[in-house]
């Protein structure tokens, strides 16, 4: 999403130059979380749940987003 994003806002006719590297900078940090924690500290429950917790967000997120699209 970083890279790509003008070919993708020309694909999904996203008119906001700025959405996709947002959501796309955000998914690199989160991922590299995700890595962080897998590698160093994968025996943390709190930090554990915390991942699931910020995953769980994300896919209501989207759940929301998609439901309120005007289509």
């Amino acid at each position: 999403m970083l890279l790509f994003s003008d070919g993708l806002n020309a694909l999904f006719d996203i008119t906001n130059a700025y959405v996709l590297p947002i959501i796309g900078l955000n998914l690199l940090i989160f991922s590299v979380f995700v890595w962080f924690v897998s590698v160093r500290y994968l025996s943390n429950k709190l930090l554990v749940n915390i991942i699931s917790g910020m995953d769980a967000m994300w896919v209501k997120g989207i759940l929301v987003v998609t439901s309120l699209s005007s289509d």
